[in-house]
């Protein structure tokens, strides 16, 4: 009986199997939290990105009073960014302007 134990202690087949069982959850615990790592990383990022075009556009606001036409730059940027946008409203502007005028005239 002490053989057979002593010959089952000193056998090395299917070590690897457990040495994998054992360190499989461990090598995926890593990877997850490198990947956790890296998208808060990314995240961080994009954050300051976004506070320092914030600032930026804010600093700029703040300056338009030295401008010629005494308009926000933000003003002046939209129909160049959504000039299809800014033309309904402009229409829809002047129709409502027609609309009272018509009103008042009446």
């Amino acid at each position: 009986m002490l053989q057979t134990l002593r010959a089952f202690w000193q056998d090395q087949r299917g070590m690897a199997l457990i040495l994998v069982a054992i360190l499989l959850p461990v090598i995926i615990g890593f990877s997850l939290l490198v990947i956790d790592m890296s998208r808060a990383n990314t995240l961080h990022n994009d954050l300051q990105k976004a506070a320092d075009a914030f600032a930026l556009a804010a600093a700029v606001e703040l300056s338009w009073a030295r401008a010629d036409d005494h308009s926000p730059p933000a003003e002046r940027q939209i129909p160049l960014l959504l000039p299809e946008r800014v033309a309904g409203v402009q229409r829809y502007q002047h129709a409502l302007h027609v609309e009272h005028s018509n009103r008042r005239r009446s």
